[in-house]
C-alpha cells in the first residue's frame, strides 16, 4: 500500500515538472516557503508540487511540526513563559525602581479580543515563531488617536518585508490572509522580533533551529520507519523447509502451512505445532533488538535540544543526563539560557517598538517579574541552613534571622549569639566585634538570598 501511494505521488509530481518554474515564480510573489532546491512548499496547509517526492522534501516548517522532540521543547518553553506576570518598571532619577503591575500600558499587551487571542496565547504564538523561524511579527492595531489599542500576531509564512528600491531599508511590510488578500502594514504598526540577521534576507531574522535541520529529518525517518515496520513489516516471518519436498505435492504443503499459520498467529501465537512430516523451521523475521533505533535517536536528541539550550530531560525526553544530579537542577539551566534570554529580548523590543504607543512616558519600560519563576527560586531549605549558619556564625542578630525568614521579632530578639550564650572569653568577643564592624555597609540579603 504504502509502495503504491509513494508510486502515484511521484508520478503526479513528474506530470508538473514541466510548471515548476512558474510555481516557483507565483509562490514567492505570495510569500510561500521556499526550499533549497526552489520547489515551493507552504507549511499553512496549502498543497505544493515536489519535482521528486521524497519525506526529505518536506518544508522545513513542517518538518519541525512533525518532530516530536522540537515540540517537546516547544511545549515546556511556551508554557514556561507565561509564569512571570508583565510589569512596567518605573526608573527615578536617583536610580530606585518602582514596579507597577497595574500600569495602562500593560492593557495593550492583553491580545486580541476579538479574535480570542488572550495575553498568554499570544505569548506562547509569539515565543514559538521566534523560536523556529527567527521571526516574530505582532501587528499594533491603533484607535483614532493613533495610540496601540490591541496586539495581533501573524504567521511569518505570511508576511513579507519590503525595503525600498536598491537598499536593504525597510519600507513596509506585506501581510497576506487566507484568501490570498494583501494589505501593506506601514513599520511603525508592526512589531518585529527578529533573531540576529539573515544574511540572505537582511530585513529578517534567521532561527537557531535551521542549523540542525538534517537532525531533525533524521529524527522524523526513524518515527516514519518504526510506524512502518510495525504497521507491515513486508519480512517473512518463518520459513517452513520439506525435507521430503521432492515426494510431496502441493496439497501437502498446503496442509503444512494451514496448520502452521493457524497455530502461530493471532490467538494461537505461542501454540505447540506438530506434524506428521519431516520438516525444518528458520526464522527470518527481525528481533526487537534488531529493530532498537534508541542509541541514534538520544544523539539526535541531544544536537537538536542543545540548539535549543534546554537539556532533554526538561524537554520531557528519556535520554539520562549525568551532567545533573536532579531535575531541579536541569530545569533551572534550561530557566536560565533558554527562559531568562528571550524574557529580556521580548521586553526590550516591547518597550522600544510598543512603548510610546502603549502610553509607556520616559524612564518607564516593559519587563517580566522573573523573581517570581520558581525554578530561579532559592531551595527554601538551603536558604534557612544559610539564615542560621550565619545568626550561628554571629554574623547576624537573631532578628535579623527571624526577618528572613518571615518571623516577628521583639526587642528581646535584638541579639547576637555570643549574648544570649554567654561566656565568651574577651578574645572571642572582641573578634566577632571586628567581624561585624566589617559588615558595616553590607548588605546581608544578597548573602541570604533576599533582594
Amino acid at each position: 500500500m504504502m509502495t503504491n501511494f509513494l508510486d502515484w505521488i511521484k508520478n503526479a509530481a513528474t506530470a508538473f515538472r514541466g510548471v515548476q518554474p512558474a510555481v516557483a515564480e507565483s509562490a514567492q510573489a505570495k510569500g510561500v516557503s521556499l526550499l533549497n532546491n526552489g520547489v515551493p512548499v507552504s507549511s499553512w496547509g496549502q498543497t505544493a508540487w515536489f519535482s521528486d517526492f521524497s519525506w526529505g522534501l518536506l518544508g522545513d516548517e513542517a518538518q519541525l511540526s512533525a518532530n516530536t522532540v522540537v515540540q517537546g521543547v516547544l511545549r515546556w518553553a511556551t508554557t514556561s513563559f507565561n509564569e512571570p506576570p508583565l510589569m512596567v518598571v518605573r526608573r527615578g532619577k536617583d536610580g530606585d525602581e518602582e514596579k507597577d503591575f497595574n500600569h495602562a500600558a500593560l492593557e495593550v499587551l492583553r491580545g486580541d479580543p476579538a479574535q480570542k487571542m488572550s495575553r498568554r496565547r499570544l505569548m506562547k504564538a509569539s515565543l514559538a515563531s521566534y523560536v523556529l523561524d527567527g521571526n516574530c511579527y505582532v501587528e499594533m492595531v491603533t484607535d483614532k488617536a493613533g495610540d496601540a489599542a490591541e496586539l495581533r500576531w501573524h504567521a511569518p509564512s505570511r508576511v513579507r518585508t519590503v525595503a525600498f528600491d536598491g537598499t536593504d531599508y525597510l519600507s513596509h511590510y506585506v501581510v497576506r490572509d487566507r484568501r490570498g488578500q494583501e494589505r501593506r502594514v506601514e513599520p511603525e504598526n508592526m512589531v518585529h522580533i527578529a533573531d540576529g540577521i539573515d544574511e540572505r534576507h537582511p530585513l529578517k531574522g534567521c532561527s537557531g533551529i535551521k542549523s540542525c535541520m538534517r537532525a531533525v529529518m533524521a529524527d522524523n525517518q526513524i518515527d516514519l520507519y518504526t510506524h512502518a515496520i510495525m504497521t507491515n513489516p513486508a519480512v517473512i516471518g518463518l520459513i517452513v523447509g520439506l525435507k521430503d519436498a521432492a515426494e510431496a505435492d502441493e496439497a501437502d504443503v498446503a496442509a503444512v502451512q494451514d496448520k502452521v499459520d493457524q497455530k502461530c498467529r493471532g490467538g494461537g501465537a505461542g501454540s505447540t505445532v506438530v506434524v506428521n512430516s519431516d520438516t525444518t523451521v528458520t526464522k527470518v523475521g527481525f528481533s526487537p533488538k534488531d529493530l532498537d533505533s534508541s542509541a541514534m535517536r538520544d544523539a539526535l536528541e541531544e544536537r537538536i535540544t542543545s540548539v535549543f539550550g534546554v537539556p532533554a530531560i526538561v524537554a520531557g525526553l528519556q535520554q539520562s543526563d549525568a551532567k545533573f544530579s536532579n531535575f531541579q537542577e536541569a530545569r533551572r539551566l534550561a530557566t536560565e539560557q533558554f527562559l531568562v534570554p528571550h524574557w529580556e529580548t521580548f521586553a526590550e523590543e516591547f518597550s522600544l517598538q510598543l512603548g510610546s504607543k502603549a502610553g509607556l512616558k520616559e524612564g518607564e519600560y516593559f519587563a517580566f517579574a522573573v523573581d517570581r519563576v520558581r525554578a530561579l527560586q532559592e531551595d527554601a531549605n538551603q536558604r534557612h541552613l544559610r539564615i542560621v549558619a550565619a545568626y550561628q556564625g554571629g554574623l547576624t542578630k537573631r532578628s535579623e534571622g527571624r526577618g528572613q525568614m518571615g518571623l516577628e521579632s521583639d526587642k528581646t530578639d535584638e541579639v547576637y549569639i555570643d549574648q544570649v550564650q554567654g561566656g565568651a572569653s574577651p578574645e572571642v568577643t572582641a573578634a566577632k566585634a571586628r567581624m561585624r564592624e566589617s559588615r558595616r555597609g553590607f548588605d546581608f540579603n544578597v548573602l541570604s538570598g533576599e533582594q
